[in-house]
């Protein structure tokens, strides 16, 4: 897989009224292939329409969105993990069986890193939410992806679920390497996960923060400065006119 390049991208929607509205307009930025990626920025400034196009769920009006060939093979997490409450566990990790091609040896590695092991007859409404993510989380990495994109998947979990759940994927994304995409609105996950933190601004990219800072990484210490720097691009983007 090449590096994900996007020129010009824009992508405009029309609201009842009539009135038309655009969620990206004149986006031109890079993803780095094999890179931990992070987009943050405030609620309406494109985040989840870019993460939309690059999923192929949508097609942008305007602009090339490039991955250098064809596009990867592609796992896509959301913000809720949408387990198919008639399936158990099992079943709903390996729904890829019906067509979308994955691994069953890997299902089951996964479900025994992530502490789900025990848990393969359950059903949905049997787990915890954090649970519920992990599972949800399994069925994407045994699908093999090589473009992970994840739209918010941590953000409704509490604190000690979250930071479990992002060093699981820390760790795998150490153990197997492909490019993730990931959305945040929380500025120390974005610091923590991110390799490059791109700060979204009105449907364009308003900078970008890097941070090489080695994997694992622990949860707090060091990350203010980074933190600052985000701040600094969010803070000019209030003084740039509508």
């Amino acid at each position: 897989m090449s590096d994900i390049r996007m020129e010009d991208l824009s992508r405009f929607y029309t609201l009842p009224d009539g009135k038309r509205v655009a969620a990206l307009k004149g986006c031109s930025l890079s993803i780095r292939d094999g890179s931990f990626t992070v987009i943050v920025g405030k609620s309406g400034c494109g985040k989840t329409t870019l993460l939309r196009l690059l999923a192929g769920l949508e097609r942008p009006d305007e602009g090339t969105l490039d991955f250098g060939g064809s596009r990867p093979r592609t796992g896509v997490m959301f913000q809720t993990p949408r387990l198919l409450p008639w399936l158990t566990v099992e079943d709903n990790v390996c729904i890829w069986r019906h067509g979308m091609g994955g691994s069953a040896e890997l299902a089951g590695q996964y479900l025994k890193a992530f502490g789900l092991d025990s848990f393969r007859k359950a059903y949905p409404d049997q787990l915890s939410g954090g649970m519920a993510q992990r599972a949800a989380l399994v069925r994407t990495l045994s699908c093999q992806p090589r473009l992970l994109l994840m739209d918010e998947p941590f953000a409704a979990l509490d604190y000690f679920t979250r930071e479990k759940l992002q060093d699981e994927l820390m760790a795998q994304y150490v153990r197997q390497p492909m490019t993730i995409v990931f959305i945040t609105h929380d500025l120390d996950e974005a610091v923590r996960l991110g390799q490059d933190i791109l700060v979204m601004h009105k449907g364009c990219c308003g900078g970008r923060v890097t941070n090489e800072e080695p994997y694992p990484r622990p949860s707090v210490a060091g990350r203010m400065a980074l933190k600052t720097d985000i701040l600094h691009i969010l803070e000019e983007e209030k003084e740039t006119p509508l």
